[in-house]
């Protein structure tokens, strides 16, 4: 993410909106990326935020996708509590955008109905 900001920012003609449909946990990001240079998964972010600040100011949209599930995330499936921060979509610079599954037949409507919510509290 941070040489995608970094080369997005240096170049000289560029979109005015990027649609980016990745993500993964702000507190995982060292999983993905080499942060062997000792900076934590936050300090990742902080930085690559940075970069998305002055992408801002060169009047660029950036928009992610907020996660395919909800508010719990890939970290808190068993409803324990708590709410996902899926990078880059949490990012204060970023518009992060949800989608809602949208059924075609009626077929497939009850065969989804019979389906039990996934957090039932």
């Amino acid at each position: 993410m941070y040489e995608f900001a970094t080369q997005l920012f240096n170049a000289k003609a560029y979109p005015l909106v990027v649609s980016m449909s990745w993500g993964w946990p702000e507190d995982e990001q060292c999983q993905i990326v080499d942060c062997s240079s000792g900076q934590s998964s936050y300090q990742y972010v902080a930085k690559v935020n940075t970069e998305f600040v002055k992408i801002g100011l060169k009047g660029i949209t950036l928009l992610a996708a907020s996660g395919d599930q909800g508010a719990p995330g890939d970290e808190f499936t068993d409803c324990s509590g708590g709410i996902s921060t899926i990078f880059p979509g949490a990012s204060p610079w970023v518009t992060s955008v949800g989608a809602t599954m949208l059924v075609s037949s009626s077929a497939q409507a009850k065969r989804q109905a019979n389906q039990p919510p996934v957090c039932q509290q």
